[in-house]
């Protein structure tokens, strides 16, 4: 019966010495806590992205205006009849 009890309290404690030492299971559970943690920051970044893509894709389908407006910023599209004065420089074109 001392023999069992001994056994049993040197797996206890070896149990112990693989949660507690350095680079252990309580280790391991905290970088995993800490990476788990930066997934999920840059999973929430991405899921903002994806929604402001998905509405400019919506917008893109369902309206004229949007897609002159993209071409108005982005490629400096002017219609017919429109004067365009640049500001941005503070000089006359």
């Amino acid at each position: 019966m001392k023999y069992i009890t001994f056994i049993l309290l040197a797996i206890l404690g070896g149990l112990h010495f693989q949660i507690w030492k350095p680079g252990g299971l309580r280790a391991q559970y905290a970088e995993a806590s800490a990476q788990a943690a930066d997934f999920a920051s840059r999973n929430e970044g991405a899921r903002i992205n994806n929604n402001i893509l998905r509405a400019e894709v919506e917008d893109l389908k369902n309206g004229y205006e949007a897609v002159t407006e993209l071409a108005r910023f982005q490629l400096g599209y002017i219609r017919d009849g429109e004067i365009y004065y640049d500001l941005s420089h503070g000089e006359e074109p």
